[in-house]
């Protein structure tokens, strides 16, 4: 979810707009509002889609940083007004003179960039092409995988053979108009390893502890049909 605050009601309903044909849900709330609700886990960014024709609120984006530092900040500009230096680590400028789909790729990459996860599920678009890394290979053989189950295998290779609950995996496991349930990530983890075992002979994830984790090199034999 993306959390949206403006003063120019044009300007927050293309945004939305915008977020919606990217299959990406947004609210949106004034300044005050922003810093008086405690947010979770669910909300991806905050866009401030007002600094383009004003100036930019520095002491509520550093007083949200604070709060916050794990959701990353976007603010309209009009090129070539410059975003000050000591707020260019807070915030992540986005061109409002560029097109909508143009804006939407850039956003995506930016987004997917800071969450560490590849949020081009979300879009059809070119932004697809430039996010999704090639697929997993395994001594030289690739192995087919959807988008979402790449996020999955991804989050599985961060967590270094320990064992990621199936309610953690369930972040990595979202497309558009779609609520994830846990039964989906055994339906992705049954697909990945199906793929793995005609592709490879062996399964590559194994359930453990009421989660998921890789096959370690040395277990490979124990899997091999």
């Amino acid at each position: 979810m993306l959390l949206l605050s403006d003063s120019d009601e044009e300007m927050l309903l293309r945004v939305r707009r915008i977020l919606f044909a990217s299959g990406l849900t947004s609210i949106s709330l004034s300044y005050r509002e922003v810093l008086d609700v405690k947010l979770g886990d669910t909300v991806d960014a905050l866009i401030l889609t007002n600094p383009y024709d004003a100036t930019l609120p520095e002491r509520f984006c550093l007083t949200f940083h604070g709060r916050y530092p794990r959701i990353p900040i976007f603010v309209f500009i009009r090129p070539p007004k410059e975003i000050p230096a000591d707020m260019k680590p807070v915030v992540t400028p986005l061109d409002v003179t560029l097109s909508a789909n143009q804006w939407q790729n850039e956003f995506l990459i930016a987004l997917s960039r800071f969450h560490g996860r590849d949020m081009a599920l979300y879009q059809a678009g070119s932004a697809r092409d430039h996010l999704l890394e090639p697929e997993p290979s395994f001594g030289g053989v690739r192995i087919h995988m959807t988008p979402i189950e790449r996020n999955i295998y991804r989050r599985l290779i961060r967590a270094d053979f320990h064992p990621v609950s199936a309610v953690e995996l369930k972040k990595y496991c979202t497309k558009p108009g779609t609520s994830p349930i846990l039964c989906n990530i055994a339906t992705h983890i049954y697909h990945i390893n199906r793929q793995a075992t005609e592709t490879l002979g062996y399964r590559i994830i194994v359930s453990e502890g009421g989660g998921y984790r890789l096959v370690t090199d040395e277990e490979i034999p124990s899997f091999s049909l």
